[in-house]
C-alpha cells in the first residue's frame, strides 16, 4: 500500500505500546453473487458427479495394476521375464521397478507444472496416451523374450504417464 494514495481511507488507533493502521472496510471488493460458470459438460451437479465417478473408476483401473509390481513379479517369473524363475525374482526385475518408482517421483513436479500451465484436459489426454503406449509396450515385452529389455523404458513410461 502506498501512503500517498488518496483513494484509500485509513483509520489509525493508537495504544501506548501498539499502533494499528487498517484500511476502511467499505473499500473492500464485494464478492460476486453470480454462480460460477462451467463447461457445458459440467453445467449441472449431476453431470459433475457422474464425471467425477467416471474419472475415479478409470483412475483406479489404470493405477491399481501398474503400481502393484510385487503382485506381478511371480507371474513374470513363471514367464521367465528378464531371467526370473517362479521362485526367484531376478535383479533385473527389481531394477525395472526401481527405475519406475524413481520416474514416478521425478515426474510429479514437471507434471504438476504442466497441469497448471496447460490445464487438466490436456494433461489427462497426454497421460492417457503415454500410459496406453507404456502398457502396450509392456505387454509386447513380456510376450516376446527378445523384447524383455523394453520393460526398462515401458514400465517407467506407464508409471510416468
Amino acid at each position: 500500500m502506498h501512503a500517498d494514495n488518496a483513494n484509500i481511507h485509513k483509520t489509525t488507533s493508537t495504544t501506548p505500546l501498539l499502533t494499528f493502521t487498517a484500511e476502511d472496510p467499505t473499500d473492500a471488493p464485494t464478492p460476486s453473487t453470480s454462480p460460477p460458470t462451467f463447461s457445458p459438460r459440467f453445467d449441472t451437479p449431476t453431470k459433475r458427479w457422474v464425471s467425477l465417478g467416471i474419472v475415479c473408476f478409470f483412475s483406479c483401473l489404470a493405477t491399481g495394476p501398474v503400481t502393484s509390481w510385487p503382485t506381478f513379479e511371480p507371474l513374470l517369473g513363471t514367464m521367465g521375464v528378464l531371467g526370473s524363475t517362479p521362485n526367484q525374482t531376478s535383479p533385473q526385475l527389481d531394477q525395472v521397478y526401481a527405475i519406475g518408482a524413481g520416474i514416478q517421483v521425478i515426474i510429479s513436479l514437471p507434471a504438476g507444472i504442466l497441469y497448471d500451465v496447460a490445464g487438466p484436459s490436456m494433461i489427462s489426454v497426454l497421460g492417457g496416451l503415454l500410459s496406453a503406449l507404456g502398457l502396450t509396450s509392456m505387454g509386447l515385452s513380456i510376450s516376446y523374450p527378445s523384447y524383455n529389455w523394453w520393460l526398462y523404458w515401458a514400465y517407467p513410461l506407464t508409471i510416468g504417464g
